[in-house]
Formats: structure tokens, sequence, C-alpha cells
């Protein structure tokens, strides 16, 4: 019976250590999509400027949970930017990685919201660039974050579970 425990310890422990790494590449690729969708947005609105929500739809974007969400508030009342916050806000309480976002990241997307509400095409397209290279750098830092935390988090998952399996033991 020990022996049971003591593997479903090391088992558990190991999973929540890669769990957490999984957690790390998760943010990354939301932001590599954002950054991807953002790119392909500014250079649709070069091309052919026509309104956004006919935008969003014309590129299929990565992220289509975030932007089917702020479509939808598009209809609602209120400044641009502070429907595309609201958009953020509800991806992440749908749980689809949006919630794994740190501050940072999310003021990130916001302040490129802010950028939205701009009259002309040139401050949108300057802002998008901006938050581009933004995202970009984020998902810089996550990589090497990833590089050095991930192995951190899994080593320490699986030396505690072996540890609390030889204590069981």
């Amino acid at each position: 019976m020990n022996v049971i425990a003591a593997m479903l310890l090391l088992i558990g422990c190991t999973a929540l250590g890669y769990r957490k790494t999984e957690g790390l590449k998760k943010r990354k690729e939301i932001l590599l999509s954002m950054r991807s969708d953002i790119r392909r947005i500014s250079e649709r609105m070069t091309v052919y400027p026509e309104p956004f929500s006919r935008l969003i739809s014309r590129i299929e974007p990565a992220t289509d949970i975030l932007w089917n969400i702020f479509l939808d508030l598009l209809s609602a009342d209120g400044s641009v930017s502070t429907l595309f916050e609201k958009a953020i806000h509800e991806a992440a309480a749908q749980k689809n990685g949006f919630e794994l976002l740190q501050k940072e990241e999310v003021a990130i997307l916001t302040d490129f919201g802010t950028g939205l509400a701009a009259a002309d095409l040139t401050a949108q397209q300057e802002n998008a660039a901006l938050a581009v290279k933004r995202l970009g750098e984020a998902a810089e830092t996550l990589e090497l974050q990833i590089k050095e935390k991930g192995r951190l988090f899994e080593s320490l998952g699986l030396l505690s579970g072996l540890a609390l399996a030889l204590l069981v033991i």
C-alpha cells in the first residue's frame, strides 16, 4: 500500500512541475499569436481600409476567442479601448490561456486597445507596430524563463515527488 502511495506522490508532484512549465509555454504561445494577429491587422489596414469588424473576420485570427468577444462587444456602447480591455478580461474568465498572462503582458494588449481609438490610420499603425514589438520582447523574455525555470519546475516536481515517496516508504 505504501508503494502505491509513494508512486502516486511521485507522479503527482512530477505532473505539477510539468504543468507549471506548460503554463509558461501557453503564455508564450498566446503572446506570439497576438503578435501575429496584430501584425496582420496592421498590414490589412494599409491595404484595405475597412471597418474593424470586417477586418478581423478577413484575417482569421489565431486568437479568435479574444477577437470574437471584442467583435460582440463592439455593438455595445462604450469606447473602443474600454471594450477591448473588457474583451481581454472576458477571454481570461473563460480559462482559455489568457488568464495566464501577467499584468505587464495584459498592459501591452490594453495599450494596443487604447490605440485602436485613434482617429487616423497612421496613429493606429504606429500603435500596432509598437504592440508587435513589445509582444515580441515579452515572448523572448518568456522563452528565457522557460529555459531557466522550466527545467527547474520539472526537476523540483520530480525531486519533491521522490522525496515524498521515500518518506512514505
